[in-house]
C-alpha cells in the first residue's frame, strides 16, 4: 500500500441541504445527522451556499486502529509518514489488558505526540484530541 499526500485543498462544511449538491463531483465525505450535512471535499468543488464552511487543512492527526510500531519496535513505516507529513497526533488503539499497554510508543516523540485510546487503558474517559 502507498499512502500519497493529497494534492489539493480540501474544505469541511455544512451544507444547507441536499439539493442542489452535484454528486458528480469527488465528494470524499458525506455525513447526515437529524440536524446537519458535513462534507469534506475539494475546496473548488465546495457549494456555494454552506451554512459553515473552513477551507485547507489547518491540523494533520493521524487516526489508525492498530499501534504504529510493532512491539520491539521504536519507528516505523507510521512514525515516518507521522513525521515526514507534519502529523501534530497519532491516536491510536487496539491495545488491550494492562499487559499491552506499554506496546507502543505513547507521549512525544520528534514532534509528534502519540497517545493510546483504548477503552480500558483511558478507563473509559474519552481523550480530548481538539482545542
Amino acid at each position: 500500500m502507498t499512502l500519497e499526500k493529497i494534492p489539493f485543498q480540501m474544505t469541511v462544511c455544512k451544507a444547507t441541504a441536499v439539493e442542489g449538491l452535484d454528486y458528480n463531483k469527488d465528494f470524499y465525505f458525506i455525513g447526515k445527522t437529524d440536524s446537519e450535512l458535513s462534507l469534506v471535499c475539494r475546496t473548488e468543488d465546495a457549494p456555494d451556499r454552506a451554512a459553515a464552511r473552513a477551507d485547507g487543512l489547518r491540523k494533520f492527526i493521524m487516526f489508525l486502529h492498530y499501534p504504529p510500531t510493532g512491539i520491539p519496535e521504536d519507528d516505523s513505516p507510521f512514525t515516518a509518514m507521522a513525521e515526514e507529513y507534519g502529523a501534530e497526533q497519532v491516536i491510536y488503539a487496539h491495545c488491550h489488558g494492562a499487559a499491552r499497554f506499554h506496546d507502543s510508543i505513547q507521549g512525544e516523540k520528534n514532534g509528534v505526540e502519540y497517545s493510546l485510546v483504548s477503552g480500558d487503558w483511558r478507563r473509559w474517559q474519552p481523550l480530548k484530541v481538539l482545542d
